[in-house]
């Protein structure tokens, strides 16, 4: 129940960086502010699914895989949750998400993969890079760096697009899966790259 609310809490503060994004009258502006909701979850060690999903290389056991699948649920029910009490607001933002999300599901499903796994990419390394820097400016940056340049990249974020997709109330199931997939490759991937990279290190120092 510990994961599911802590996933469910994360769910909710990247929808609220997903609304203060729409809300935002260009993408540099929108990013930045974005980036406070993945801050806030790395400090409150809540459970966000691309977040975590990297770290399945050094994690290979059911239990871990359990505690993703309870995230990636807590995760979807908070932006779940945090989109039907948007659309009863007086928020003017729903032609908006409408427009972002035709988008999406208008592209491809290879597309949409290519650019979830750049995102997984991204999103693994601004957590490792949260953990392992001293300097909490440093580790501030770090997050703020790495979420601006999935976002004006156009990246694809599989939470943050099931808050869109919720909100407008088009969700596709299967291009959520290609996303999905798409970030677990890319996190786990590079999880997996940096692992042989420290092993070479540690060999040629030896």
């Amino acid at each position: 129940m510990r994961i599911l609310i802590r996933s469910f809490l994360a769910g909710v503060l990247v929808s609220m960086g997903g609304v203060v994004y729409l809300m935002s009258p260009d993408k540099v502006s929108g990013s930045f502010l974005f980036s406070f909701a993945l801050f806030a979850i790395v400090n409150l060690n809540l459970n966000l699914f691309t977040g975590k999903i990297g770290y399945l290389v050094l994690n290979l056991n059911w239990k871990y895989v359990g505690m993703l699948g309870i995230t990636l649920v807590g995760n979807f029910l908070g932006t779940l949750c945090t989109a039907f009490l948007i659309r009863l607001t007086r928020m003017d933002i729903m032609d908006t998400v409408t427009k972002v999300t035709q988008i999406k599901l208008d592209d491809s499903y290879l597309s949409m993969f290519v650019l979830a796994i750049f995102c997984g990419m991204l999103m693994f390394l601004g957590v490792d890079l949260f953990r392992s820097i001293e300097s909490y400016v440093g580790k501030a940056l770090s997050i703020i760096f790495v979420v601006m340049i999935f976002i004006v990249s156009g990246f694809e974020h599989c939470i943050a697009d099931m808050f869109y997709f919720n909100l407008a109330g088009n969700l596709n199931f299967v291009t959520l899966a290609v996303l999905i997939l798409g970030n677990s490759v890319g996190g786990t991937l590079l999880c997996f790259l940096c692992e042989k990279g420290k092993e070479q290190k540690d060999v040629a120092s030896a």
